[in-house]
């Protein structure tokens, strides 16, 4: 491996990149490290278990760096909906937990780590936590405590199978999008089809608890 860390670090995002955008595209079981690798333009075969050890460390390196990337946008979205008052703003909450993953694109505009995160979640080994969607992230965790306390009733275990269901709903519909307008048949204005989405998604939060109506 080469020993300047500007090249070190220039092969590393490399490899993130082709692997978020071939774990999107094929499946995580589908892709092979090799084929990583030589889609990267690495000509050391063992240049990714050199950066991350496994295809796990690999999946886990995708998603710390777009959570990273997104920790900013995040934490100023949550400070704007405070000084705007809308921190009891159901909308105003999963927008801030939502629109970070949408607004990462690829070179090419297509929402690739959408695709990788609908992907890993339904891999065998996916787990909650590390969901991809910022858990790690301060203002993250505020707002997921806002949002769930604004449904009467509502049990952490209910929450969170909502919360995942928000989570599919969203990046299913995200590389949906992306189909629809690499095949020109799209059926509405980007714009118009994340503020439906968002309202949907509304919707499907505030339903009444079933953990409420159960007791």
């Amino acid at each position: 491996m080469s020993n300047s860390p500007n090249v070190a670090a220039s092969n590393r995002e490399r490899i993130l990149d082709t692997a978020e955008r071939l774990f999107g595209q094929h499946g995580i079981d589908s892709v092979s490290l090799r084929q990583i690798g030589e889609d990267a333009g690495q000509k050391n075969k063992t240049a990714i278990q050199y950066h991350f050890g496994s295809k796990e460390g690999l999946a886990k390196a995708i998603i710390q760096r777009r959570s990273k990337m997104m920790e900013p946008r995040i934490d100023q979205m949550y400070e704007a909906a405070g000084t705007q008052g809308r921190l009891d703003d159901m909308r105003a909450l999963i927008e801030i937990l939502f629109l970070p993953v949408w607004e990462v694109t690829d070179s090419h505009g297509d929402h690739s780590y959408a695709a990788f995160l609908l992907q890993y979640m339904h891999h065998p080994e996916f787990k909650p936590e590390s969901s991809g969607f910022g858990w790690d992230i301060h203002g993250h965790v505020l707002t997921w405590n806002r949002l769930k306390a604004l449904v009467p009733g509502l049990g952490d275990d209910e929450a969170f199978a909502r919360l995942y269901v928000l989570n599919g709903m969203f990046v299913s519909s995200m590389v949906r999008l992306d189909s629809e307008r690499k095949s020109g048949k799209t059926l509405l204005p980007r714009e118009t089809f994340l503020n439906m989405l968002l309202d949907m998604m509304v919707a499907a939060f505030a339903a009444g608890s079933a953990e409420g109506a159960a007791s």
